[in-house]
């Protein structure tokens, strides 16, 4: 469940950025982007994706075992 919520913040961020941009898209003008924030969006992305693959693998475990403790 800890898996979820991670996710879940992981991908706030750049949500929330990509909404911003709606207005700069409507109006027609490039919604600008700074290499750190980039860089910063790149790697939450990434880290969402990581998650999402751990995701079935602990779901196997938790399926074999009892639990956790």
């Amino acid at each position: 469940m800890g898996v979820f919520v991670l996710v879940s913040l992981f991908s706030l961020y750049p949500t929330l950025t990509f909404i911003f941009w709606i207005k700069d898209l409507r109006a027609d003008r490039i919604p600008k982007l700074e290499l750190s924030k980039f860089n910063w969006l790149s790697g939450l992305i990434k880290g969402e994706l990581v998650c999402f693959t751990i995701l079935p693998l602990l779901a196997a475990i938790m399926a074999r075992t009892k639990g956790w403790y």
